[in-house]
């Protein structure tokens, strides 16, 4: 299957360079037993490459393994939000690349974060990247050496900290593999992945469009909202 290049304008009215952001998306159902996990080799990945390891609740080794999450639930709700090579060509070539890379990752970021709260606000819904939801007051107790999670029903568990591998996961639903930023390379496109355990999904589906119409114009006036974050 080869995704529908679907697009939503996000805008920042305020931003300095992307007052209008083109955001790629697309969703789908998956069957549990066609995800491929290898949680051994996730987390050696994860301990190579990410400085969260040891130090966040929703991270190796802390995590639960994928095949012990919801045994209830046969399918999971995946979306994908993505910035294309092109925009993120355009977004470097006005500020560094560092910066781009930084404000782009925020974007998608908590963008694929506030939605899947919205869609499931408990431990059903599974992110992107380490757990933030302490980032914003305390530190997380993990990182304090407090082996204990302040909010355990809230927690958001990475899909990679599970031993998912993300990649076999946009392969079969989206048509695409996975790139990452080498130097002198962009990839295709930089991308955020959620996923949900469910039975149908299809009031995720119907949600989903909802809560990214919103997200697109978070930052707009409500009097001067306009349908205008179609591309």
């Amino acid at each position: 299957m080869i995704s529908q290049k679907k697009t939503i304008l996000y805008l920042n009215p305020t931003a300095h360079i992307m007052k209008k952001t083109p955001i790629r998306y697309d969703y789908g159902i998956i069957s549990r037993n066609n995800i491929k996990a290898d949680r051994a080799t996730t987390i050696k990945f994860c301990q190579a490459k990410c400085k969260c390891f040891g130090i966040n609740g929703g991270c190796p080794p802390y995590s639960p393994i994928f095949q012990s999450l919801f045994p209830r639930y046969k399918n999971l709700f995946i979306y994908y939000l993505g910035i294309e090579k092109e925009t993120l060509k355009f977004i470097m070539d006005n500020m560094s690349n560092w910066t781009a890379l930084k404000v782009t990752n925020k974007i998608l970021g908590y963008m694929s974060l506030r939605i899947g709260n919205s869609l499931e606000p408990n431990l059903k819904f599974l992110s992107s990247g380490a757990c933030k939801l302490c980032r914003n007051g305390s530190l997380c107790n993990y990182g304090r050496g407090i082996k204990k999670c302040k909010h355990p029903e809230q927690r958001r568990y990475s899909l990679e900290s599970t031993g998912i591998m993300v990649e076999s996961i946009t392969k079969q639903l989206f048509g695409f593999k996975l790139e990452w930023f080498k130097k002198g390379f962009l990839p295709f496109m930089l991308i955020q992945v959620g996923a949900i355990f469910c039975d149908s999904g299809k009031i995720y589906k119907e949600r989903f469009e909802y809560l990214i119409q919103k997200e697109a114009c978070r930052h707009v006036n409500p009097k001067n909202r306009q349908r205008e974050f179609w591309v």
